[in-house]
């Protein structure tokens, strides 16, 4: 079973289809309740104690998963959203990362989080890094990525294979052609 995962771009929220986590769809829709009234609280009606009480709830719900099924990249990721600090977030999403790497799994989403909690810190370099990882598994994976982003775009939109701005043969990118 794939679990679903609300992305915003711009003011546009699209479902990327995720790898297979490993708990009950119910289990699964309760995390998306609890992320839901969260992402409300935070953003639509903002209410600091209600969005508090909600991550509280999420990360807990989330490590009863954990202790039922065992680590998953899946909710390793998705618990790193509500932690308190980005200390606590980035040891989750460096756990979810080894994790998903050991498995085969795709990084592409965890890897944007870890950056992203790394610009937080102010630690551009390795928010750099990190990054530059992003871009080596897309190299090496651009079909497997292609078919696992045609849910909401094509990845043609993006890079023009024709043009060779991303050559996949050899692994090598022309960042000045890219975007």
């Amino acid at each position: 079973m794939m679990c679903l995962k609300d992305i915003f771009l711009g003011a546009t929220m699209i479902k990327l289809t995720l790898p297979p986590h490993p708990c009950t769809d119910d289990e699964w829709e309760k995390v998306c309740d609890f992320s839901g009234c969260y992402m409300r609280a935070m953003f639509v009606t903002p209410d600091s104690v209600i969005a508090e009480q909600s991550r509280h709830d999420c990360y807990h719900y989330i490590n009863e998963l954990i202790e039922t099924y065992g680590n998953h990249p899946v909710l390793l990721e998705t618990q790193a959203r509500f932690c308190k600090t980005s200390e606590q977030a980035i040891q989750k999403l460096q756990e979810a990362l080894f994790l998903a790497q050991s498995k085969t799994m795709p990084t592409f989403s965890i890897r944007e989080a870890l950056a992203g909690k790394y610009e937080v810190q102010g630690d551009h370099q390795k928010a750099l890094e990190v990054h530059a990882g992003i871009l080596v598994e897309v190299v090496h994976n651009y079909e497997a990525l292609k078919s696992w982003l045609s849910d909401f775009t094509s990845l043609d939109y993006f890079v023009n294979r024709e043009n060779s701005e991303i050559d996949v043969s050899n692994n090598q990118i022309k960042s000045e052609n890219l975007f």
